[in-house]
Order: C-alpha cells, then sequence, then structure tokens
C-alpha cells in the first residue's frame, strides 16, 4: 500500500512582532489562514501553529 502524503505550506513576511504570516493546504481545508505574534504567543482571537498541530493530533486519535 502507497504512503499518504499531506502538504501544508507557511509563509512569514517582516520582522517577528510586526510580521505577519498565512497557512495554506492544497486540500483547500486551510486557504490563506492568517497568523501574527499575537496569535502565536499573546492568544489574540485566531488561530496559531501549535493549535493547528493540537488539532492534527487530535483528529489522529480516532476512534478512541
Amino acid at each position: 500500500m502507497a504512503g499518504i502524503e499531506r502538504t501544508v505550506t507557511g509563509r512569514w513576511s517582516g520582522d517577528l512582532k510586526s510580521g505577519s504570516g498565512e497557512i495554506d493546504a492544497p486540500s483547500g481545508a486551510l486557504d490563506r489562514v492568517p497568523f501574527t505574534f499575537a496569535t502565536w504567543l499573546v492568544n489574540a482571537k485566531r488561530t496559531n501553529p501549535e493549535a493547528l498541530i493540537a488539532a492534527a493530533r487530535a483528529a489522529c486519535s480516532w476512534p478512541s
């Protein structure tokens, strides 16, 4: 059986505190999802990389 391969692209522009980024997935599940320093480390509303990792982990845990 062939392995399953998934990809996601992330881009960041600017410096750490005033820059911003976007995350895309070819599947369309993520389409230019924005994130910034504030969403990453200050808990501003929107997503952050850690939340996406947690969601991926949760999705891999079914059925439990």
